[in-house]
Formats: C-alpha cells, sequence, structure tokens
C-alpha cells in the first residue's frame, strides 16, 4: 500500500487517510478510517480515554460521498474515451495524408521517367547533327580558306 499517512480534523471527526497512486502523475488522499475525538475535560490525563475510536470502512460511508466519485470517474471516463476517439481521428488523417503523399510521389516519379525519356530521344538526334553538322562547317571553313587564298594571290597580282 506505501504512501505517508495524513491526518484531518473536520468538525471533531480525525479522518485519517493514505496517499494511493492513481495515475503515474498524481496521487489521490484515500480514507483509511475515521475516529469521532472527544473534548478533554481539564482534569482528564492525556492518557485517559479521551478518544473513542468510531471507525468504519469506506463501503459504510455514506452514499453521497460515493457518488462524488463516480461522477469523476464516469467524466474521466467519457473525456478518456474523446480523446482516445480524437487521437484515432487524427491517427485516420495522418494515414490518409501518407497515401496521398506517397501516390503523388509515384506520380512524380513516372512523369520524371516519361520527362526523361524524351528528353534522352531529343538529345540522340541533336548529338548526331552536331556531329553531321560539325563535320560539313569543317569541310566549310576549309573551303573558305582556300577561296580566300586565292582571292589573295588574284589581289596582289593586281597591285603590282
Amino acid at each position: 500500500m506505501g504512501g505517508p499517512l495524513l491526518g484531518r480534523f473536520v468538525r471533531g471527526l480525525v479522518v485519517v487517510t493514505q496517499s494511493q497512486p492513481v495515475t503515474a502523475t498524481r496521487t489521490v488522499p484515500q480514507p483509511i478510517a475515521v475516529g469521532r475525538v472527544q473534548p478533554r475535560l481539564p482534569g482528564q490525563a492525556a492518557g485517559s480515554n479521551s478518544y473513542t475510536s468510531t471507525t468504519y470502512t469506506l463501503n459504510s460511508r455514506p452514499t453521497e460521498m460515493n457518488l462524488n466519485y463516480k461522477a469523476l470517474y464516469e467524466k474521466e471516463k467519457l473525456e478518456c474515451e474523446r480523446l482516445r476517439k480524437e487521437v484515432d481521428e487524427l491517427k485516420r488523417a495522418h494515414e490518409n495524408e501518407l497515401d496521398e503523399l506517397a501516390a503523388a510521389n509515384l506520380q512524380l516519379r513516372t512523369e520524371n521517367a516519361a520527362m526523361m525519356r524524351v528528353l534522352a530521344k531529343l538529345s540522340l538526334p541533336s548529338s548526331r547533327l552536331d556531329q553531321s553538322g560539325l563535320s560539313q562547317l569543317r569541310m566549310e571553313n576549309q573551303r573558305l580558306k582556300e577561296e580566300n587564298g586565292a582571292l589573295v594571290r588574284v589581289i596582289s597580282k593586281m597591285t603590282i
């Protein structure tokens, strides 16, 4: 059972309680025994029978105290159930979002692969064109050099 014993004096009653853990974060004092204290007369010694130990258990207490605990329990139970439903709803929403993201990711990968294939098809002919165009440009450049040399020779003969 463990826990310190606590005593309270309420209108001539001594209520002895013991702290019992209810949850991991809080403790609630639980009544153990109740006794009636009778006032000590001036002539009585401290050790005399001035304290009558009329005790009774929690089950024999008035039902109004039990109703309060029951109402609190029901309230907490409803709150716990509401929070459980909210957590379940949030989990479902999270899973739906993950599914949507996975579908969007798959679609983007598919589109990316298609674009890469199209780009590869377009780049192959252009590289062939570049190779054939480059060889044509080299031949034309060589022809123009020869033509330029011939023109330089003609102009130099005219000036002499």
